[in-house]
């Protein structure tokens, strides 16, 4: 760092998830640190390459690939690789900020629906993660021969679901996110589409469709998770506390589903 200082290079220092700022030590907390899995210090990091490497970033391509790395952050998991996008970086011209056409909002509505997609994926693999954790416990627990055993499994079964409400407390805004934003570019796509005109939203229409499907699934299969959530015994404070967290987290999502498949349904019609 003191070589880096002398040399007068630009220093961008990084933490990883779990890292909190004071365990940089006095010689690097000296300047605020980005957090790696925080979406303003990323966006903070577009900055810099725009700034001082005098090069413009795509923002479409770049907000995709971060919604997929957060996604990919918050998981915690080395066995989930995130989503791989090609990088979009392209010089800074005037032609850029010309009025978006029926094919570049064609594009935008594919890059957002492949981050919904992405998202749900992380999500239902978390949930299936627990619910494995959850069955290794409850064996556990039915073979343990004290109390204390039983209340470090519950400790263990309250850490899963701490880890769990993380990630549907970061996924959900996200998707909320990606979706409306989907909304609004097929919105502007549909507006551009003249009578008699060869163009039209049949791929969009399938895809959209599709797409609700799968929402609506998750959006039942949370619910049956919140209720078996709910349905456990307030056995221990640490796992009751854990457990209300959890359901409340299931809740947001839910009701963020029901939003989603309700502007969806709307844009389908008119659509049609």
């Amino acid at each position: 760092m003191g070589a880096a200082w002398a040399l007068n290079k630009h220093i961008i220092q990084i933490l990883l998830p779990n890292t909190s700022f004071e365990k940089l030590g006095w010689l690097c907390s000296l300047d605020k640190a980005l957090k790696i899995d925080d979406a303003d210090s990323i966006d903070g990091l577009c900055e810099v390459f725009t700034d001082k490497l005098d090069i413009g970033i795509k923002l479409s391509a770049w907000n995709r690939n971060k919604l997929a790395f957060l996604s990919y952050c918050s998981t915690h998991s080395p066995s989930l690789h995130p989503v791989v996008i090609e990088p979009e970086v392209v010089a800074v011209m005037e032609e850029d900020a010309e009025e978006l056409g029926f094919l570049d909002y064609r594009e935008l509505v594919e890059e957002n629906t492949g981050e919904v997609s992405a998202i749900c994926f992380v999500l239902i693999d978390a949930m299936c993660k627990h619910n494995d954790a959850l069955t290794v416990n409850a064996k556990r627990l039915h073979s343990c021969t004290n109390t204390s055993q039983a209340k470090g499994i519950m400790i263990s079964t309250a850490k899963s679901m701490n880890d769990l409400s993380v990630i549907f407390e970061t996924n959900t805004p996200l998707l909320r996110a990606s979706f409306f934003n989907m909304i609004d570019n097929a919105t502007k796509m549909r507006s551009l589409i003249v009578s008699n005109s060869e163009e039209n939203m049949q791929d969009e229409y399938n895809d959209i469709s599709t797409l609700l499907k799968s929402i609506s699934d998750a959006k039942s299969g949370c619910t049956e998770f919140r209720d078996a959530i709910d349905t456990l015994p307030r056995a221990e404070k640490t796992i009751n506390k854990s457990k209300k967290r959890l359901s409340n987290s299931l809740a947001n999502i839910i009701g963020v589903l029901d939003e989603c498949i309700s502007k969806g349904q709307e844009l389908l019609r008119s659509i049609l």
